[in-house]
């Protein structure tokens, strides 16, 4: 689920209200992981996990997974059904695309890579935790 701003907090107030275990990923906005931490402090606890991007490596989504695939970018711009020689960080970062692109890379069979707060919350989501 996409939420903004206050949607975002008032539904892990929720998950928290109703004693669900929730694990939420985070664009850094260009702010270090303690400074979220920090800001969703009060709704971190045993049942709930943040994932935050590393502000390295861009500040939202699209830039990352721009980053991890740059060893196969050709790989990403298939999954993305874009035309050879597209760019593909700037047809990712508009707005109009985001959402686009998200559904395109889930639906591809072309294997892309995740940044690595990605790969963690399904490592945790796998696990027991």
């Amino acid at each position: 689920v996409s939420l903004r701003g206050t949607a975002f907090k008032r539904s892990l107030e929720l998950c928290r209200a109703m004693g669900k275990q929730v694990i939420f990923l985070r664009d850094n906005d260009d702010k270090t992981t303690s400074y979220w931490e920090d800001h969703y402090d009060d709704l971190l606890d045993a049942r709930s996990r943040m994932y935050v991007g590393e502000p390295a490596l861009g500040e939202t989504l699209e830039p990352q997974m721009v980053k991890a695939n740059s060893a196969e970018l050709e790989s990403l711009r298939q999954a993305l059904e874009l035309a050879e020689g597209a760019d593909v960080e700037e047809w990712i970062l508009k707005d109009s695309n985001k959402t686009e692109a998200a559904l395109r890379i889930l639906e591809s069979s072309v294997k892309v890579a995740f940044p690595p707060y990605i790969n963690e919350a399904v490592e945790d989501l796998q696990g027991d935790w």
